[in-house]
């Protein structure tokens, strides 16, 4: 099922988490070797643990 307004990355690093006023924004990422950024009403990050 593909939804139009959900967008997932997998490999993508979160380098920021944007903040106004207190609530989260948005994050700025690196995917594919480009930094981007996304602003939404609702942001779910999922992690794993790096190698190290």
């Amino acid at each position: 099922m593909k939804k139009q307004n959900v967008k997932i990355l997998t490999n993508a690093k979160v380098t920021n988490i944007l903040e106004e006023n207190g609530k989260i924004v948005g994050v700025e990422y690196i995917h594919e070797d480009r930094n981007e950024n996304i602003k939404a009403d609702k942001i779910i990050l999922a992690t794993r643990r790096s190698k190290l």
